[in-house]
């Protein structure tokens, strides 16, 4: 073996060694709490996805098996909208027609504006900057686990999905049980505070760990 071969044998070598010990990290509970705070932190409001008001519900004989007038109705029993009667409104049969009706008009009182967000900062990426009625704020309890990291081959990158506890700060109205049989999302959130577990995908990138 001459000596040009040999000194680029344990360059190769070298270099081999050099790019084994830049392998990132294996992530920790410290890693993934760090980027579910951050995420967390910046999509914390809760909402009911209502924004626009007031909002006007059929009275018509079949008004009871309504989702909008079930969830008004539960609203108006926790003191955050009001109703008048007497209105109409035009009901799209979703058959290319429509008919006109009589209908309810329902108003938010000033317990009610005071949990209209004009722009909630929410997961819901859909909804982004829209107004909406919201009911708390969620954080960050604990991170309990996390599936073996996989490899995507799609985004080429490694992926896991992280298991965790939370916490949530609930506006008192949320308790009340018209409110919680009408939102069931909304019951199941408040009432799993500091027990129930949420899950969210992770993603590896250049910079680190990411919310997928």
């Amino acid at each position: 073996m001459n000596q040009r071969f040999f000194t680029n044998a344990m360059l190769a070598g070298g270099l081999a060694i050099g790019l084994a010990g830049c392998k990132p990290a294996a992530p920790t509970t410290d890693t993934f709490t760090r980027v579910l705070q951050q995420h967390i932190d910046s999509h914390a409001e809760l909402c009911i996805g209502r924004h626009a008001w007031p909002l006007d519900v059929p009275d018509v004989p079949e008004r009871a098996t309504l989702r909008d007038y079930v969830q008004m109705n539960a609203l108006e029993h926790a003191g955050l909208v009001t109703h008048e009667s007497g209105m109409t409104m035009t009901r799209d049969l979703h058959n290319g027609t429509s008919d006109t009706v009589p209908a309810w008009r329902y108003t938010l009182t000033d317990i009610g504006r005071t949990f209209f967000r004009a722009h909630p900062e929410t997961a819901n990426a859909h909804v982004t900057g829209q107004p909406d009625l919201c009911y708390g704020k969620i954080h960050l309890q604990q991170v309990r686990k996390w599936t073996p990291i996989q490899r995507d081959a799609d985004a080429q990158r490694d992926i896991t999905t992280v298991t965790y506890t939370y916490t949530i700060d609930a506006a008192p109205w949320t308790h009340d049980e018209a409110v919680q049989r009408a939102f069931p999302v909304l019951a199941r959130v408040v009432n799993g505070s500091g027990k129930d577990e949420l899950r969210q995908d992770m993603m590896d990138s250049p910079n680190g760990w990411v919310v997928r």
